[in-house]
């Protein structure tokens, strides 16, 4: 047989054995539960040129027996508002920051650390509730603005993880 041959009912059989797995061992997918906080702050007004406004809470609930690395995270934009009314837009532990900021694109906001803590290490058996927090530009007036999780796959983990929960995870609206 050579590269490019049909298979017949013959060689369909046959095993490719470079990609044979030896052994038993293998990472089992684990399901992080993200929900809405209870400490989600409530429709609230923002003031034009205000620092570090809390817009929404997310929690992160890490059931099994090891720590969990987030590594990514992608937010929607919503409300009427344009991108630039978030100037900056950042990820705290209560009142320790998580992350650089990063701005909205496209009404995406996206975060993205693989390095060995990844943007924020959840530990195991616990619940870690993120605040996102944004500078609200200085020429910002009649908009309604707030940040969506919309998918299980807008939570990046490293390793073997996938976030679970009831998505599309929304904000109240700020105005």
């Amino acid at each position: 047989m050579t590269a490019g041959d049909d298979l017949d009912a013959e060689s369909a059989s046959l095993t490719d054995a470079a990609k044979m797995v030896e052994g038993d061992e293998y990472e089992e997918t684990e399901m992080i539960s993200v929900s809405l906080s209870d400490s989600s702050p409530a429709a609230s007004t923002v003031i034009a040129g205000q620092a570090l406004a809390h817009v929404v809470s997310y929690d992160f609930e890490n059931s099994t027996d090891e720590d969990v690395v987030v590594t990514g995270l992608d937010l929607d934009r919503t409300g009427v508002s344009s991108d630039t009314t978030l100037s900056a837009v950042y990820l705290f532990d209560g009142y320790v920051r998580e992350s650089d900021s990063a701005t909205v694109s496209s009404g995406i906001i996206s975060w993205n650390d693989t390095g060995d803590v990844g943007l924020f290490v959840v530990p195991a058996g616990e619940t870690k509730t993120i605040d996102v927090r944004s500078n609200v530009a200085a020429a910002t007036g009649g908009q309604t603005l707030g940040l969506d999780l919309l998918d299980e796959s807008d939570v990046v983990f490293d390793g073997s993880n996938e976030a679970e929960g009831s998505f599309p995870i929304e904000s109240d609206l700020h105005t």
